[in-house]
């Protein structure tokens, strides 16, 4: 709260907020931080009540010098966790202090309380890494008061708590954030999980991450190999873990990355009497060049699929629903159903189609493949590729959008006649009974045509090759993680990526596993993916 001396020490001067303050002070992080301090106050001045529009002004006045500050004190932060007698310890927690309570009182402005929050947990992760518990404490029950701790903080909570705390406390913190509405994340669990494990509480872990698991919620690379180098050392105690952790990895299709990988391989050479261990690739055949072995191929239960196509089939036609824009030129009837000029028909209309003139064995992204070397439409690529595949004695579905929709369907005038190439193009496919249906993309973020992919597989229940280069992320991040994991697999089971055209325009496709990429395992081995193609064969001697 500010008191008459601190209010009349405001002055409103042609829209500008003059502080009065001591010499002493007037420069410097303590001026700053009392100019934003109080800025977010309804200020009187004269008997008149500040507006919100000045106390805004007034706050970003001094951002510039806030974040030159607060990037200067990570530096000096980053400099003591290196070498911790290159500072004043005492000197930089004084600065910090200083720093927090202006960002502790910027959190009451909407439009700055999550970067402040953010900076305020980065504090929280210096003062945890230094050491500095009395400092952390002091900050965490500042934000908390302020009811400001999001999942980050209770996340640097529980990884400072678990330092010197038994792991179940950590259970507690989880508990309260769960009663203070806050999303539990599986990074929530990492420091419980690893300390239930260095307890020798391996039951309890392997618990923990199951609860994660049926909560849809998936580790990364940085925790597995915190856990496959906490269980590095004694393999025979923490063989039923990491084989826990195995399986996790195959129920959810995490692929590790190098580090993780690296630390798992170390955790199998650790007993050589038990595992002959070696990095390996596979072969085309899925064969394992290092055991001989072949992998199983890649198939998807009925269920799975099933539920993969509902899926698929919900989010791509939400979006088609919700497009803004209508498609107001005419079809041709010579290649695809006509349609009213409705969202949800246009479903009706591709379902049609293809009852009528499908199935298909390769549904061809035309505007992936003409657009292939980004120097504008090509469509001697398009017909290379639909030649490489009719030669197979493939069927194969042309998927046309925008711009090729535009140019061959524009009817306004005269001077705006299809281009030359275009209509050869769809004469070619023609010829080659190829199947073609118009997408006219008129959504300005311009995916309409994916979800008319998306939804050709689905009316195909998922049998079907894919040519586009798309891995459709931005369309399939509402799935939950074990739909997301088997659409992953799925794709790359079904996507043809074109890699080159050779100088007689041959296309070359890069390299499509017929196996399944995933963890995979027998009474006597091991086969796990990691990076660059990379497997790690372990085989029980």
């Amino acid at each position: 709260m500010t008191n008459r001396r601190n209010t009349n020490s405001f002055a409103l001067q042609h829209k500008t907020l003059e502080v009065s303050l001591p010499p002493m002070l007037r420069k410097g992080i303590v001026c700053q931080a009392l100019r934003r301090f109080y800025s977010n106050f309804t200020v009187l001045s004269n008997g008149r009540d500040l507006n919100e529009k000045m106390r805004h002004e007034c706050a970003s006045k001094s951002s510039n010098s806030d974040s030159d500050s607060f990037r200067h004190l990570i530096t000096r932060f980053k400099k003591l966790e290196k070498n911790p007698n290159s500072d004043s310890i005492e000197d930089v927690v004084i600065k910090a202090e200083k720093v927090a309570r202006v960002f502790l009182g910027l959190t009451n402005m909407p439009n700055m309380k999550n970067t402040m929050i953010e900076n305020l947990n980065t504090m929280l992760n210096f003062y945890d890494r230094l050491e500095l518990s009395s400092e952390f404490n002091k900050l965490l029950l500042q934000m908390q008061s302020l009811l400001i701790a999001n999942e980050t903080t209770y996340f640097l909570y529980i990884r400072h708590h678990m330092k010197t705390k038994p792991w179940k406390d950590g259970l507690q913190i989880v508990e309260n954030m769960k009663k203070n509405g806050i999303e539990i994340h599986a990074r929530t669990y990492y420091h419980i999980i690893l300390n239930a494990l260095r307890a020798g509480d391996l039951q309890d872990a392997i618990a923990m991450m199951q609860s994660m698991k049926d909560l849809q919620k998936m580790f990364h690379d940085e925790f597995y190999k915190l856990l496959f180098d906490t269980a590095f050392g004694n393999q025979k105690k923490t063989k039923d873990f990491v084989f826990n952790c195995l399986d996790l990895l195959k129920d959810t299709g995490y692929v590790l990355g190098p580090k993780a990988f690296g630390s798992l391989k170390r955790w199998f050479e650790s007993d050589k009497r038990t595992w002959k261990v070696g990095t390996s690739l596979v072969n085309i055949r899925g064969v394992c060049k290092c055991c001989g072995m072949e992998l199983k191929k890649f198939s998807l239960p009925d269920k799975q699929r099933i539920n993969l196509q509902e899926k698929l089939r919900s989010i791509a036609e939400n979006a088609i629903f919700n497009s803004t824009g209508v498609n107001d030129r005419p079809q041709l009837p010579m290649f695809t159903p006509s349609s009213k000029n409705d969202s949800g028909l246009k479903v009706q209309t591709l379902k049609h189609y293809l009852e009528n003139n499908g199935p298909f064995d390769i549904g061809l992204d035309v505007l992936n493949a003409a657009y292939f070397r980004d120097r504008g439409f090509n469509s001697f690529q398009v017909k290379r590729v639909v030649r490489y595949f009719r030669h197979m004695g493939k069927r194969v579905l042309a998927l046309c959008s925008s711009p090729l929709v535009s140019s061959l369907l524009e009817v306004d005038s005269a001077p705006n006649l299809p281009d030359y190439h275009m209509i050869q193009l769809l004469h070619y496919l023609r010829r080659q009974q190829c199947g073609i249906f118009f997408v006219d993309d008129t959504k300005e973020d311009g995916h309409i045509d994916d979800h008319f992919i998306l939804l050709t597989m689905v009316f195909h229940s998922m049998d079907i090759d894919i040519v586009t280069a798309d891995k459709f992320g931005d369309h399939v991040e509402s799935l939950d993680t074990l739909t997301r994991r088997d659409f992953q697999r799925w794709m790359r089971a079904h996507q043809i990526v074109l890699k080159k055209f050779t100088d007689n325009g041959q296309p070359i496709f890069c390299r499509r596993e017929n196996f399944d990429i995933d963890v995979q395992s027998t009474e006597s081995s091991w086969h796990i993916p990691g990076p660059n193609r990379q497997w790690l064969c372990c085989v029980r001697r």
